[in-house]
This record gives structure tokens, sequence and C-alpha cells, in this order.
């Protein structure tokens, strides 16, 4: 039984080429931290506008309510352009047509804005 035996001049933990696209954890993380805005605000921006309106009176306060809801829903139902063109733009880069990929990646954009 061979069976278990590694051939010579063989490592166990040799990497291979889908490794060298694997981020580190200071690049996930400095991806999340700049992309965390996104997510935020547009509550934190109802929630400074809900101070201020509060601050003048009550009635459009109330009315202030169900606006916010509202909008915040919007918003965050239209996220998955910012997430479908990030996906899409980071595919594109994967090519080995550097040309290609920017020209992708430009029409991709542009698609994005328009529907934005």
């Amino acid at each position: 039984g061979g069976h278990n035996q590694v051939a010579a001049g063989s490592t166990a933990t040799s990497k291979t080429e889908d490794d060298a696209f694997l981020p580190s954890l200071g690049q996930l993380t400095r991806f999340t931290v700049t992309a965390m805005p996104i997510f935020v605000a547009p509550t934190l921006l109802s929630l400074i506008d809900t101070a201020v309106v509060g601050r003048v009176s009550s009635l459009e306060l109330a009315a202030m309510g169900p606006a916010c809801a509202v909008v915040d829903s919007i918003s965050g139902l239209l996220v998955f352009i910012s997430v479908g063109t990030t996906n899409a733009i980071s595919r594109s880069y994967t090519t080995p047509n550097d040309e290609e990929a920017l020209h992708e990646a430009r029409r991709k954009c542009t698609v994005s804005l328009i529907l934005a």
C-alpha cells in the first residue's frame, strides 16, 4: 500500500492559481469599511431629517414618518444596482484582456447610471 505516499518533489500544501485571487483579511476589511456607507446612508439621513423636522413642528414630524419609511424601502430595494455593478465589474477585471475589461466596466457603469 503506497497510496498515501507523496510524490518526490511535490508538497502537500502547494498554492494553486485560484489562491492568487483570494483577498487578504486587510483587503476585505478595507472594502467592507468603504462599502458600508452605501447601506447606512439612507437610514442615517432619515434620522437626521427627523431630528431637524422634530424641532420645528410635531405635525410635520408625523407626516415625515411614513415618508421616511417609503424612501428607505425604495433605496433598500435599489441596492441591487450597486451590488450587481460591483460584481459584474470585478468579474470583468478577471479576464486576461485588459482592454475588454475596461470596455465592459464602462458599459456596466453606464447601464447602472441609467437605471439609477
